[in-house]
């Protein structure tokens, strides 16, 4: 027989062929089925190992061939994955030196199981978990489908418990909940010989997908600090920056970060022999080229690899997007390695999100919710204080009722915002609004101001700060921390009357991180406001990138760092 790879419990694969068997089932074929999650590689590991269980397909809806190969290949409970594993093509994984079709189906029914040789389907998806629903599997060719969660109305076993119950025509079971497999065995032996009364049982779960994808893939690079003399004289090295500074009215830099940042990447190749080719978006080419790297055109990547033999990206802001220069011409050059800002942005953006030292804040400003839901949502699967300010804070406000006056307010975002603060409430995140305001009756530095209780807005004016007392609460919630990020300003900072409650939050993590607090600034106007009150180099990171930064922070892939080598 054969069994499809899909991420089940691995116990109860075991069992199955134990009391399935019975001496006729020599052989498993495996497929895999709509969630590449952590049962899925666990099952896929333990599958892959064996003699007796060929897989032959991975169906995730969501991820391609080389990110389930990264996500295998890297994994923080279970440490690396000790076999080989190569990416063939889009649709082809080869583990353990075996094909393994890579399928990307949303529902069940879609899924050629029968054309793909599988018997048995291990649906671990945590959707198709009821009778009906996972009998799709059947109607696609599968024989048997295992589902590796609860079911409502499927038989349910647990081995060491009631595995001895199955039978032969049953062709879909569940293998109930990770908890149940844990405790039902211990408790079982527990009441068998001392009896039990009464249980109390608790569980955590930390660390969603999304984030977890990012350690897999983006913690694990190559950097160009592995690079000897021996693998740079002589060589060209290919290299990636970001030089579109701020310029003046008469063209001249206004802010040089981000020269100062790519130098001792520079340097380091330089020293070691090589002869540097820097590759920048300051750089005005010809728009079929703009057009063909934005494009990610691989005629183009090839051309621009032929100026190389060593690829280094060191551009961070520009790795959230597949262009020619950062995604496609790594795929022609080896080594292809991250430079040193790049490394130092991974370690402390991605260190944030998936292992901050506790208690971890967040302070997330700007002007729409829009532009934040899925760095608020994220972050809310990691923080203990949610802090928010700048124009969001308005749509919270009224989704509470209360009047907000001509305040920045997206009205198609009032039940988001309510899900959010339900969402944090349920998580035991502590979710702080400004309590008072700085409201203007009109947007101009010149305007009237006064500062308001927070659900005290007048009609005709504008939030435009916070205020005091919001700003000694924050302050006081922040002494509390370890870590914080923060991305986006508390108001509007470029008008001095409104700038306070920035500025004031940026003195406060410079004081934080001189006394040992790791202290992120996550790209975009927040960089700006810390330039401007100087306190720039006291913080613990300043990101380079403002759309890279917010992609690490919804837990978003980076396809400029995914295409670079492993460590």
């Amino acid at each position: 027989m054969r069994e499809v790879c899909s991420p089940s419990r691995p116990r109860l694969l075991k069992s199955q062929l134990q009391f399935k068997g019975q001496g006729v089932l020599e052989r498993l074929r495996l497929g895999s089925t709509v969630c590449f999650g952590r049962i899925g590689r666990l099952v896929l590991r333990i599958a892959t190992s064996r003699d007796d269980i060929d897989v032959v397909a991975v169906n995730d809806p969501f991820i391609d061939a080389k990110c389930m190969a990264y996500m295998l290949r890297y994994d923080y409970t279970h440490g690396n994955f000790k076999g080989t594993i190569n990416v063939i093509d889009d649709s082809t994984l080869e583990i353990n030196g075996k094909k393994v079709n890579v399928v990307s189906k949303r529902g069940p029914a879609e899924i050629p199981w029968a054309d793909l040789g599988a018997d048995y389907v291990v649906e671990s998806s945590g959707v198709f978990t009821t009778l009906s629903k996972a009998s799709s599997h059947l109607k696609g060719g599968a024989k048997k489908v295992i589902i590796s969660a609860p079911s409502a109305d499927a038989p349910m076993f647990v081995v060491g418990v009631n595995e001895k119950t199955y039978q032969s025509n049953m062709d879909i079971v569940s293998n109930a909940s990770c908890t149940t497999n844990c405790l039902a065995p211990l408790a079982k032996a527990v009441h068998e010989e001392f009896g039990i009364v009464e249980g109390l049982m608790t569980t955590a779960h930390v660390v969603i997908r999304k984030l977890s994808y990012n350690i897999f893939t983006m913690a694990t690079k190559r950097s160009v600090g592995t690079l000897q003399e021996a693998d740079l004289r002589g060589k060209s090295v290919f290299v990636t920056v970001e030089l579109n500074v701020p310029l003046d009215d008469n063209s001249n830099i206004t802010d040089d970060t981000r020269i100062r940042a790519a130098i001792p990447t520079i340097k380091n190749l330089m020293e070691n022999g090589s002869r540097v080719v820097l590759c920048s978006y300051l750089v005005v080419m010809a728009n079929d080229s703009i057009g063909k790297n934005e494009k990610n055109d691989p005629e183009f990547a090839k051309k621009l690899a032929a100026l190389g033999d060593v690829y280094v990206n060191d551009a961070f802001g520009t790795v959230h997007r597949a262009h020619a220069s950062t995604e496609g011409v790594a795929k022609y050059l080896k080594p292809s390695v991250a430079g040193f800002l790049m490394q130092k942005e991974l370690d402390y953006l991605v260190g944030a999100v998936a292992n901050p030292k506790k208690p971890f804040a967040a302070i997330v400003g700007g002007s729409k919710v829009s532009k934040k839901i899925g760095v608020i949502e994220s972050l809310l699967n990691t923080v203990d204080i949610l802090l928010l300010g700048g124009g969001v804070i308005f749509t919270f406000y009224k989704a509470q009722g209360h009047s907000v006056g001509s305040s920045l307010l997206e009205e198609d975002k009032l039940d988001l915002a309510r899900s959010l603060m339900e969402k944090a409430k349920a998580k035991g995140v502590s979710l702080l609004l400004p309590t008072d305001v700085v409201i203007s009756d009109k947007f101009a530095p010149d305007a009237h101001s006064r500062t308001v209780a927070a659900t005290s807005i007048l009609d005709g004016w504008m939030g435009l700060d916070i205020g005091p007392d919001s700003i000694k609460t924050f302050s006081e919630a922040l002494d509390t921390t370890e870590t914080i990020i923060w991305n986006g300003p508390m108001g509007v900072f470029e008008f001095e009357k409104f700038a306070a409650g920035t500025e004031a939050i940026a003195k406060q993590l410079a004081e934080l991180s001189g006394k040992g607090v790791t202290t992120i600034i996550g790209g975009g106007d927040s960089v700006a406001a810390v330039e401007k009150v100087g306190l720039a180099e006291k913080t613990s990171h300043i990101s380079t990138g403002g759309g890279a930064s917010l992609a690490v922070l919804e837990g978003k892939p980076l396809p400029g760092v995914l295409a670079l080598d492993d460590a």
